[in-house]
């Protein structure tokens, strides 16, 4: 048995945000070095690097500093605990004393042990083009990123060491670089030399590369499993050209699905989404494990299409996944992504001081009175210097909350209060594959929980999911298949702003000055976003979603196969939401309800089962230097929907949230939906000398979602290419 073990492992960083101040106040009895850490941040606005190993002994400290400097502080706090810091660059990185012994670590903890360097670089092809999701990595370990949009990318890296970085994308040719003590880079990628003679997946089979005429785009699996990246349409973005990837409504929130299309809009309504097929049957890609992945065709252009009729106007992405090889010894496979997330494009607000002065200028500038007045200011400045302890006017302590935008005087980076600066995501997977000259098999189990960006409020998406491979050959002409994927997955989300979606948060961000107060005078919160996202109620959906292959494998006669299969789908899935009035204190001493307008619980199931059935049958030969083959199939798919909707008002007990634990009015309403397709296809090959090529394909389609005097259409296509490279003169050039 051979066993293959793959640790990636990452160092979590702890991050603190910006400002500008050395001064600080602080009077502290017994305070962790992590939470000292967090304050000095918020007075001084300097970042705080260090690992996680690095604070683990450390002990709590007593501080008592008026108006003190920042090194000061530092000084005498990190005195006796074996630390040292560096200051560089508004950045201060926090490590152990040189020349201290540690005890050993083992595999969970960070194998970075001096104080790390930040790498910065942008990655280019030969036209000086930027390139998208090209895997950085540290050579030797699992410590890497992928590039941004414009080809950017920033990278932890541990000093002292040979560091070599390893740029690889797909479709380029792979790089090493030496780092040295470079900490700017701009890395060129040259195009990869195609080997012509690969076999890549078309629509109901194979081709190969050289004799293509359509266009077609494939991508490797093993290019692929080594991004360390979420999902399928994160793993896919950048990976072909032409492959457009976007967020969909709820951007980047946990489990999304992302959207596709294939050379840009094609239609006026901006619907251009191509069909995605797993192994020849439509299903969520979000519940494929990235890891599985064989490889991925991208059929781009109505040659290549056209045999999959009016299911795929605007192009086809096939998607192979893993399966046992003949001969193979029994493998065993574990790969683990520890996945750290940054957010991008969400600015810091500036410290209250500035924003306040600067507030009075313009306002001044207009001819318009100040503002923030000079006892506001003093305020302000008092908190800043530490003699200033409430984050209100403490003569109108219970003022709106909407109020205290304009009345506070504290300073609070609200963006980056509500949305996390880093996430942490972990995808494991467990793969176990193998064969014999008769028997094949892989079997993969994985979990993938993924974590989203809110402050407050937390989202989350969890997956587990199983995907069997198994064959065959009961005789040499008959061979079985059997093949089942299933993916089990929750969501977890706040359940929304009244009427606004979470979705709008974001507009949101900026709509509260830095000076708005964090706690009301009885310690609940005071910004209206953060008491919505905490206490407005949940969103939560569970659901299973299960396919089952089962197909058979007829070769009579060298050349003529015939593929019959009958695949199975089907989805169920349970919603809750639980909608909670959310209460905030008045100017005039009431209560005013910011969040829904009486607390209820909605319940949604559903099921969707769907069934698809094809024979497919093929006959290929060469005669002399003539190549052709010819392939007709036939295909049917059926799909039946259902759902149960029901909602009732004014829960008894929040914290046990049904419709029978409700007393208000009521809502019951259920939905039923089903269509179905036929189609007849063909497709014809030919090449002489594999000079000269012709494909010609058609297919007569039918869909139950059309009027029966116009079900069916019919989709002809046909292409012609010719290989220069293969002419004799060719040869010399």
């Amino acid at each position: 048995m051979r066993l293959t073990v793959l640790l990636l492992l990452t160092t979590v960083l702890h991050v603190a945000a910006k400002g500008y101040s050395q001064k600080v106040t602080i009077r502290e009895d017994n305070i962790s070095l992590e939470q000292l850490f967090e304050k000095l941040k918020v007075q001084t606005g300097y970042k705080f690097f260090y690992a996680d190993e690095v604070l683990a002994r450390a002990s709590p400290v007593k501080v008592n500093v008026v108006n003190g400097d920042l090194k000061e502080v530092l000084d005498s706090t990190l005195k006796g605990q074996r630390l040292e810091y560096t200051i560089s660059e508004r950045t201060v990185i926090v490590r152990k004393q040189r020349g201290v012994r540690e005890r050993e670590t083992n595999i969970h903890q960070s194998p970075i042990t001096e104080p790390p360097a930040e790498v910065h670089g942008k990655v280019v092809d030969a036209l000086g083009q930027p390139l998208q999701n090209v895997s950085v990595v540290i050579s030797g370990s699992a410590v890497g990123v992928v590039t941004s949009a414009d080809g950017s990318f920033s990278l932890t890296v541990p000093e002292g060491k040979t560091v070599v970085l390893e740029v690889s994308s797909v479709g380029y040719q792979t790089r090493r670089i030496n780092l040295g003590k470079q900490t700017n880079l701009t890395i060129t990628l040259e195009t990869a030399t195609t080997d012509l003679s690969d076999i890549v997946v078309v629509g109901y089979g194979t081709q190969k590369k050289a004799n293509l005429t359509g266009a077609v785009a494939s991508i490797s699996g093993d290019a692929l499993e080594n991004k360390p990246l979420p999902n399928v349409g994160e793993v896919l973005r950048g990976a072909s050209p032409n492959l457009n990837i976007t967020l969909g409504a709820y951007g980047a929130e946990p489990g999304s699905t992302l959207g596709f299309n294939i050379r840009g809009t094609g239609s006026i309504s901006g619907n251009s989404a191509p069909l995605i097929l797993v192994d020849g049957v439509e299903m969520d890609i979000n519940n494929l494990d990235p890891g599985t992945i064989e490889s991925i065709s991208v059929l781009k252009d109505a040659s290549s299409s056209a045999i999959y009729g009016s299911r795929a106007p605007f192009g086809v992405i096939l998607i192979t996944t893993k399966k046992g090889k003949k001969g193979d010894r029994v493998s065993i496979q574990y790969n683990n992504n520890l996945i750290l997330g940054k957010s991008i494009g969400i600015p810091h607000m500036e410290n209250s001081l500035i924003f306040a002065t600067v507030y009075n200028q313009a306002a001044m500038n207009a001819g318009s009175p100040p503002q923030y007045p000079d006892e506001q200011m003093e305020r302000i400045k008092g908190w800043f210097a530490g003699t200033y302890k409430t984050e209100y006017d403490p003569d109108r302590p219970t003022a709106s909350v909407f109020e205290g935008r304009r009345i506070g005087n504290a300073s609070y980076d609200w963006p980056h209060i509500l949305f996390k600066d880093y996430k942490f995501d972990q995808r494991h997977n467990i793969a176990v594959s193998g064969g014999t000259s008769r028997s094949q098999y892989y079997i993969s189990l994985g979990y993938f929980d993924q974590d989203g960006f809110y402050g407050v409020g937390y989202d989350e998406y969890k997956r587990y999911d199983l995907l069997t491979n198994l064959s065959t050959q009961a005789t040499p002409w008959l061979k079985f298949n059997l093949s089942t994927k299933y993916a089990n997955t929750h969501t977890d989300y706040p359940i929304g702003i009244t009427t606004v979606e979470r979705r709008y948060i974001g507009n949101s961000l900026f709509s509260f000055g830095p000076i708005q107060p964090r706690y009301n005078i009885n310690g609940s919160e005071a910004n209206p976003l953060i008491r919505y996202l905490e206490g407005s109620g949940r969103d939560k959906t569970s659901a299973n979603d299960l396919l089952a292959s089962l197909g058979v494998e007829i070769e009579p006669v060298r050349g003529w196969k015939t593929n019959i299969s009958y695949n199975y789908n089907i989805t169920e899935a349970n919603q809750g939401k639980v909608s909670i009035p959310v209460w905030v204190e008045l100017g005039n001493g009431k209560l005013g309800n910011i969040g829904k307008p009486n607390s209820a619980f909605e319940a949604t199931l559903s099921r969707s089962a769907y069934s698809l059935a094809n024979l497919v049958t093929s006959y290929e030969r060469s005669l002399g230097e003539h190549y052709f083959k010819v392939l007709l199939g036939y295909e049917q798919e059926e799909k039946a929907f259902t759902s149960l909707y029901g909602r009732k008002e004014s829960l008894i007990s929040e914290s046990v949230p049904a419709i029978n634990t409700a007393l208000g009015a009521s809502t019951l309403s259920d939905a039923r939906s089903d269509w179905a397709t036929q189609g007849i296809f063909g497709r014809l090959n030919y090449n002489y000398k594999e000079k000269y090529l012709l494909e010609v394909s058609a297919r007569y389609n039918g869909s139950s979602r059309f009027d029966p005097d116009s079900r069916w259409g019919f989709f002809p296509s046909a292409s012609v290419g010719y290989q220069i490279s293969n002419e004799d003169f060719w040869q010399s050039v």
